[in-house]
């Protein structure tokens, strides 16, 4: 069985609470030694403070993102006209405006 896929996002609910749960802690252990040994590289979600990026980098994800590192932020949006052919930009949101995730081995 082979995976398709470039990263392993880390879901929130087991970054938020790295420096308490020891639980969250082996999970997130479990699966970047999974993500190595598949050659996927992973990215840390809701890294919200010092403490839980210090402790990420320590588990050695290869990426964060978070409010600690950056607020999500608007961009123009391009879409479709009426007719297909045109097209016209709006505010707001984009899909993926969360800041990017940013490489974890670097020091703030």
């Amino acid at each position: 069985m082979t995976l398709d896929v470039d990263f392993i996002k880390i879901d929130a609910s087991i970054i938020r609470n790295l420096d308490r749960d020891k639980n969250a802690r082996v999970i997130a252990e479990t699966i970047v030694g999974f993500a190595r040994r598949t050659g996927t590289r992973t990215v840390a979600e809701y890294v919200h403070s010092r403490e839980i990026y210090d402790i990420v980098r320590s588990l050695g994800i290869d990426f964060s993102q978070g409010f600690y590192l950056g607020e999500p932020q608007v961009s123009s949006i391009m879409e479709p006209g009426r007719d297909g052919s045109a097209q016209r930009a709006t505010q707001g949101p984009a899909p993926h405006s969360f800041p990017r995730p940013v490489p974890s081995g670097r020091d703030l």
